[in-house]
């Protein structure tokens, strides 16, 4: 139950849905992954607009390209998340 309560206010933190703790959890508990740790990383990205623009950004894509395709991504993002491949979000 303690793992659980962790994943959810972990999940809270750093926006991970119901789809992404359940995916960690499922790799946590597979068999090769019994006495592994998992990586992981933060990255924080502010897109700023040059001082002598007239406009700022009308429009912008970020592309994230994983590893493979279990690698794990969650954003922090307001805008709709696109997978293009099973490698490939924009």
């Amino acid at each position: 139950m303690q793992a659980l309560v962790t994943s959810k206010l972990l999940g809270k933190a750093f926006c991970m849905d119901d789809g992404f703790l359940h995916s960690l959890e499922r790799i946590s508990a597979s068999a090769k992954m019994k006495n592994s740790m998992l990586n992981s990383g933060e990255l924080s990205f502010i897109l700023n607009t040059a001082s002598t623009w007239k406009n700022g950004i009308e429009d912008f894509t970020l592309i994230l390209r994983k590893e493979s395709a279990n690698t794990l991504i969650s954003l922090c993002f307001p805008g709709k998340i696109k997978r293009l491949t099973s490698i490939t979000i924009i």
